[in-house]
């Protein structure tokens, strides 16, 4: 599989990478924001932002026709994948596209389960780390990679193992390591961590539960 263009994402804020992604599954086609938005499942305006932002970045990938109303996608017309800014090598596939958008989805889950009050934050360093992942595991279903990263949340959150802020380019390349199950404060497998470690952890959940049911009834 050839990668995303390394070189371009940095530059990209979070609604230009959406956009980027739904530029990419587009293909050489013409298509309105509408249909570009609903490529990506994201609302209109933040995507509308993106594209405005990706044709000043990137005229080669996509260009807005205003008259029409519309984006023209790499070459226009239904002719296969968008070409890179050379205009020659295929930069992405229609799965690898996909692949990108639906981890992205799972990363905004993972984020809002740890951070429900805090924005969710995807910069191009971010995208860029997301994309040498799948490319290191083109195996990985998403059932797969979902369970990883419900292993790694239940690390943050029980065991203290990194900041639920942490951005995903600092770990989201070794996420195959939450594949087998949790990880301590020490990077280590939590069922290798003894009865007394487990204590304390079940005791950090139990708290977390009596704080959430007393901040209930008081709201209440």
């Amino acid at each position: 599989m050839i990668p995303l263009n390394s070189e371009l994402i940095p530059k990209l804020s979070s609604k230009g990478v959406l956009a980027y992604v739904a530029v990419l599954m587009a293909g050489n086609s013409v298509a309105t924001t509408a249909t570009l938005a609903s490529l990506v499942k994201a609302q209109t305006a933040p995507v509308l932002e993106g594209l405005k932002e990706l044709a000043v970045e990137a005229p080669d990938a996509v260009k807005q026709n205003k008259k029409e109303r519309t984006w023209t996608c790499g070459r226009g017309g239904d002719v296969g994948p968008i070409l890179a800014m050379d205009g020659v090598v295929p930069i992405i596939g229609m799965d690898a596209a996909l692949r990108f958008r639906d981890f992205v989805e799972d990363l905004k889950k993972f984020w809002d389960f740890l951070n429900p009050e805090v924005p969710f934050q995807f910069s191009g360093p971010d995208g860029v780390a997301v994309r040498t992942f799948l490319a290191d595991h083109p195996k990985w279903t998403r059932t797969m990679w979902q369970e990883a990263l419900q292993h790694r949340a239940r690390s943050v959150k029980l065991f203290g193992n990194g900041s639920r802020t942490q951005a995903a380019v600092g770990w989201v390349r070794k996420l195959g390591d939450y594949a087998g199950g949790p990880l301590n404060q020490f990077n280590r497998p939590v069922e290798g961590m003894g009865n007394a470690g487990k204590a304390i952890a079940i005791e950090h959940c139990n708290n977390e539960a009596g704080a959430a049911y007393l901040a209930g009834h008081r709201a209440g």
